[in-house]
């Protein structure tokens, strides 16, 4: 049982230390290459959308 808990205190610690830092690392570059890409080609959003006004006004109820 000893040797599984230090096993995965060591496991976990490399995890922390190591590889996790190395995939952000990676996902930050791939978004820096790839962001323009994307925010061209997948996002809805543009800049002065929320200037627009919605569509038709909401109906109001009746009385």
């Amino acid at each position: 049982m000893g040797v599984v808990v230090i096993g995965g205190l060591i496991l976990s610690t490399l995890l922390t230390l190591l590889i996790v830092p190395a995939g952000f690392s990676l996902a930050d570059s791939i978004e820096k290459r790839l962001g323009g890409f994307f925010s061209r080609n997948l996002l809805t959003y543009k800049p002065g959308d929320d200037t627009k006004p919605h569509g038709e006004p909401a109906p109001q109820p009746a009385e």
